[in-house]
Parts: structure tokens; C-alpha cells; sequence
């Protein structure tokens, strides 16, 4: 089982550590912009949310793991 990555509070959103965030709060997973949930932590979406289309949280190559 791989190690999920986890943001620090009040400091890292998990969207801008993922290789999907293509910046103005969007993605390409959610070209129209990031939902709510998933932007402001109540979602964690290293697990599915409606509409993603089953790609969630990828980690870029320098996110903390």
C-alpha cells in the first residue's frame, strides 16, 4: 500500500502538491475548478469523489511524502 501524502494544515493544500493542478483553483481533472470539498480539505481526494472520473491526488515529484 502506497503512503499517502499529507498536507500540513494551514499550510498545504493537497491540490496544489498534485500533478492534476493546473493553478485558479482547477485542474485537469476538474477543468471548471476544483470542488469546494476537495479545495478546502473536507474531502480528502487521495480517495474518489463524484465526478473525477476515477483519477484522484497524484503527488508531484517534489510533494512531500
Amino acid at each position: 500500500m502506497a503512503t499517502l501524502w499529507q498536507p500540513q494544515p494551514d499550510k498545504d493544500i493537497l491540490c496544489i502538491g498534485c500533478i492534476f493542478h493546473t493553478g485558479n483553483k482547477k485542474c485537469s481533472v476538474f477543468p471548471s475548478g476544483i470542488p469546494i470539498d476537495i479545495w478546502e480539505g473536507k474531502h480528502d481526494h487521495q480517495t474518489p469523489y463524484p465526478g473525477d472520473n476515477g483519477i484522484q491526488f497524484e503527488p508531484t515529484e517534489d510533494a512531500e511524502t
